[in-house]
C-alpha cells in the first residue's frame, strides 16, 4: 500500500461524527434530561407535599392531645368547692367550665383542674403545716394565690397556700395528711385562639395557666396554624347514662356544671401554603360556625383563609372523668 492511500486511510479512521449522528445523540439526550428533571420535580413535589401533611396531622395531633389532657381531668381537686357545695373561686373562676360560645370566631373555654402532680408529702402531719418534698412549683407571681390538692381527699376539694417557708406551708384549712400523699397544683386554663398579626406563622392556639405571670402569651403556645377552635358540651338530659349527639349543646351558658363530655374541633392547616394545591372544599362548617375559604389569589396567598393551604379537622370528644359523680 502506498503511503498517500495510508495517509488517506488513516484520516477516514479519525474522522468524527457526522451531522446526522449528533442531531440524533443531541435529541436523545435531551430526551433523557427532560425526563430526569421531569421526575426530580414530580419527587420534589411529592416530597413537599407528604412534608405538609406530616406537619400538619402532627401539629393537630399534639394540640389535641393537650386540650384532652386538660378538658379530661376539669374539676379534679376543685369540684367541691364549687357551687353548690361551697363558694370558692380560683383566680376569679367559680366553675369548673366557663365557656364562651362564638358564631363570628373561635370558642374560648377556661377549664379549673388540679391536672398534674408537682410534688409529695414529705412527712404525716396535722394542722395548718404541711412540709413538702419540693416547695418551688407552688410559689405564685406577687399578685396570685397558690392553691393545692393533696390526694388522696374524698371530698375533692382545694386548700389555698396562706404562707410559704421553704418546704413548709401553711394551708387556708386544717387537713391531716400522710407522708407520700400527691400534691397538685390547681389552677385555670384558659383554652383560646389569638392572631398575633406578625410573620412567624399566625394563627396560634394557646393554653394560659393562671396561676402564673400571662403578660407573656407566647410562652402558653400549644401550636401554630391553627384556623378555628370549637367545642360542643354535653349532658345526659335524660338520665339514660349515654350521651346522645343531641344532647351536646354549642352554648352551655347556666348548664355548666351539668358538663359530662366535650366534643373538641380542630381546623388545622400547613403552615406554608402550596401553589400546586387548591382547596376545593369552598367552605367548612365546624359546630355552629362556618367558614367560607378566601379563593381570590388576588388577596395575596398569604390571606387567612386562602385556598392554597391544605387542611385537615381534627375531632375529639373527651369524657370528664372528676365530677365527683
Amino acid at each position: 500500500m502506498s503511503k498517500k492511500l495510508r495517509v488517506e486511510r488513516l484520516l477516514a479512521d479519525r474522522a468524527g461524527f457526522s451531522l446526522t449522528e449528533l442531531l440524533v445523540a443531541l435529541v436523545v439526550s435531551g430526551l433523557l434530561v427532560v425526563g430526569v428533571a421531569g421526575g426530580y420535580v414530580m419527587q420534589k413535589q411529592t416530597y413537599e407535599h407528604e412534608a405538609h401533611l406530616r406537619e400538619l396531622q402532627l401539629n393537630g395531633r399534639i394540640a389535641m392531645e393537650q386540650i384532652a389532657r386538660v378538658v379530661r381531668n376539669a374539676g379534679l381537686g376543685c369540684r367541691e368547692n364549687f357551687p353548690p357545695h361551697g363558694n370558692e373561686s380560683v383566680h376569679g373562676y367559680s366553675s369548673v367550665f366557663t365557656a364562651l360560645n362564638q358564631t363570628s370566631g373561635p370558642d374560648t373555654l377556661t377549664v379549673v383542674t388540679g391536672v398534674a402532680s408537682r410534688t409529695r408529702v414529705a412527712e404525716t402531719a396535722q394542722g395548718n403545716v404541711i412540709r413538702l418534698a419540693v416547695a418551688d412549683a407552688f410559689r405564685p407571681s406577687p399578685d396570685k394565690r397558690s392553691h393545692i390538692f393533696i390526694a388522696p381527699w374524698h371530698n375533692n376539694r382545694f386548700q389555698t397556700i396562706t404562707a410559704m417557708n421553704d418546704t413548709y406551708v401553711t394551708v387556708s384549712t386544717p387537713r391531716s395528711v400522710f407522708a407520700g400523699d400527691k400534691v397538685f397544683r390547681v389552677s385555670a386554663y384558659t383554652i383560646e385562639l389569638r392572631d398575633f398579626g406578625d410573620e412567624e406563622g399566625d394563627p396560634r392556639l394557646l393554653m394560659l395557666d393562671h396561676s402564673v405571670d400571662l403578660d407573656d402569651e407566647r410562652s402558653a403556645q400549644v401550636a401554630e396554624a391553627v384556623e378555628d377552635l370549637q367545642f360542643q358540651y354535653g349532658w345526659d338530659a335524660d338520665n339514660n347514662g349515654i350521651i346522645d349527639d343531641h344532647e351536646y349543646l354549642d352554648d352551655p351558658a347556666g348548664m355548666e356544671d351539668q358538663i359530662r363530655a366535650v366534643r373538641i374541633f380542630l381546623l388545622v392547616r400547613s403552615e406554608l401554603p402550596d401553589p400546586h394545591y387548591t382547596d376545593d372544599a369552598g367552605t367548612y362548617t365546624i359546630a355552629d360556625r362556618t367558614i367560607v375559604l378566601d379563593t381570590d389569589d388576588g388577596n395575596g396567598i398569604d390571606s387567612e383563609f386562602d385556598h392554597r393551604y391544605r387542611r385537615q379537622l381534627f375531632v375529639k370528644t373527651v369524657m370528664v372523668r372528676n365530677h365527683n359523680l
